[in-house]
């Protein structure tokens, strides 16, 4: 198991989209996560999402890792482990 990643503000991270002019869609094939992961995340219909994901959408907005998204003390994610997932 490891750790999930928790959103901190949906409105935030929405607003911040709509700032540098991006589409859902767009900003989910420049960050390569599914259009419906960041809809339900932008929505708020998610607050949670695997590390590599909150990572890429971070990534993608040209953001440093914390911004939008932090490690989850209380949820848990059964899959397979890999390096990219250990710097919660």
């Amino acid at each position: 198991m490891t750790k999930a990643m928790r959103l901190r503000d949906p409105d935030a991270l929405r607003a911040y989209v709509r700032l540098m002019g991006l589409s859902e869609r767009a900003l989910a094939a420049r960050a390569g996560v599914g259009h419906a992961t960041l809809n339900h995340l932008l929505s708020g219909r998610r607050t949670t999402c695997l590390h590599t994901t909150a990572r890429a959408i971070e990534a993608a907005l040209a953001c440093p890792n914390g911004v939008f998204f932090r490690c989850s003390d209380d949820t848990l994610v059964r899959r397979r482990v890999t390096s990219a997932d250990h710097d919660c």
